[in-house]
This record gives C-alpha cells, sequence and structure tokens, in this order.
C-alpha cells in the first residue's frame, strides 16, 4: 500500500555555547509519529554535574516521543516524572524543557516548564509560543 500523503520534511535547529564552568546538561531530541506528527524536546540542565548531564537527553527524548503520540503537556509531564523524585540527599538533577508538537494536519502546540521561550517560524513569519517563568506568573496572578 502506497501513502500518497503530502508531507514536509520539519527543520529541527538549537544552538548552544560551551559553558564556562563544564560540560553542559542541554540535549534536543525530535521524533516523528507514524502519523507524521513531529514533535521536539529542548532540555536545560541545571548545572554541570554527571548526574544532569547524562539525564538531559533521557529527558528530552521521553519528552519528544511522548508529545508525538499524546501531546505537548503529556511530553513534558512524562520527563518531568523521572527528575520528581529528588533521591535520598534531596539534591537530585533539576531541568527546565520546552516541548512543540506539530500534527501532520493540526495546529502546532507547544508546552514548557520551568523559564523557557519558544519561537516558531513558518518561513514567513516568528512565532513567540511561551512566556517566562510561567509558574511566576501564575502566581501573581492569583494573589
Amino acid at each position: 500500500m502506497k501513502n500518497n500523503r503530502s508531507t514536509s520534511a520539519a527543520v529541527v535547529a538549537t544552538a548552544s555555547r560551551q559553558g564556562t564552568q563544564g560540560p553542559i546538561a542541554d540535549a534536543v531530541r525530535h521524533y516523528v509519529a507514524a502519523d507524521h506528527t513531529t514533535a521536539v524536546a529542548v532540555v536545560d540542565g541545571a548545572g554541570h554535574e554527571a548526574d544532569v548531564v547524562a539525564i538531559a537527553p533521557v529527558l528530552a527524548e521521553v519528552a519528544a516521543r511522548n508529545a508525538a503520540q499524546h501531546g505537548a503537556v503529556r511530553g513534558v509531564l512524562s520527563a518531568s516524572s523521572l527528575v520528581t523524585e529528588r533521591g535520598p540527599d534531596g539534591d537530585g538533577p533539576r531541568a527546565v524543557a520546552a516541548v512543540v508538537m506539530c500534527p501532520a494536519n493540526g495546529q502546532t502546540m507547544a508546552a514548557w516548564s520551568g523559564d523557557c521561550r519558544i519561537y516558531g517560524s513558518n518561513s514567513t513569519r516568528l512565532h513567540h509560543y511561551s512566556s517566562d517563568q510561567p509558574v511566576a506568573g501564575q502566581i501573581r496572578r492569583y494573589l
């Protein structure tokens, strides 16, 4: 059976600079599901410790795959569930994440955790999908 669906390839681009105090804990992953839904996850781990550097790519992979299959919010939540247990010393890895999910024939959706800015372009216009410090902003609105 031949698939006659017309699709275009997503372009995924990120930039990162080497930190001044050791290895960087940034990671980006993208995943294309069977229905051609594309999801991209960017994770910025806090610090330079080995556990943060090791978990950042795992968080990005989990977020991208879950977002492509179940939506952007579920992508962020599934990744965050891997680091919510802080370990016996209470000092486990921390990170912020941004996820964008683009269905083949639907509306682009974004979700994020922490201080993130999400931008996207359709080659004509730059779109801003997020707001800085979403939790702090929500708290301010309800006080």
